[in-house]
């Protein structure tokens, strides 16, 4: 299979995978299984090998956009949102899992959306609280120069 062959990079340079993934993904469209399963590889790949967060969640971005009331359309979102978070974008991150959760409210992916929004809530007062209790430090003094003589 062209697929399994270009994911694990065998006969193929990386590159080359991508690639034949992306035609791959694009030959059926709208057949979410062959689509998906495309496009997960060539998500691994980006991760895996090349060790680009940034094009894997784009990758599952694609997927999530393309099949967005689908269980592999969430699954993608979450994870999506996952790499968000971790690359410090937290209102984006709450942005997608909050899509998750109306895309497919009663899945699984959708129950630990959830989860991860009430942490983030709970990381977020905890943040504050910390920040409101922390002795609050005067400014040190600042030294001025001593005056200097200008003798004329």
């Amino acid at each position: 299979m062209l697929i399994g062959r270009a994911a694990d990079g065998s006969n193929l340079n990386v590159s080359a995978a991508v690639d034949t993934l992306k035609v791959a993904a694009e030959v059926l469209p709208n057949q979410e299984q062959y689509y998906v399963e495309a496009k997960q590889k060539e998500a691994q790949i980006q991760a895996k090998k090349l060790k680009d967060n940034y094009a894997e969640r784009t990758v599952l971005e694609d997927i999530a956009v393309r099949f967005p009331n689908t269980e592999n359309g969430v699954r993608a979102l979450y994870r999506a949102a996952e790499l968000t978070e971790k690359f410090g974008e937290t209102d984006q991150a709450r942005e997608k899992y909050n899509r998750v959760i109306l895309n497919l409210p009663q899945s699984k992916t959708a129950i630990k959306a959830q989860k991860k929004i009430t942490s983030m809530d709970k990381a977020a007062a905890k943040a504050v609280k910390k920040a409101e209790t922390a002795p609050k430090q005067e400014p040190k003094p600042v030294k001025q120069a001593a005056p200097s003589e200008n003798n004329n």
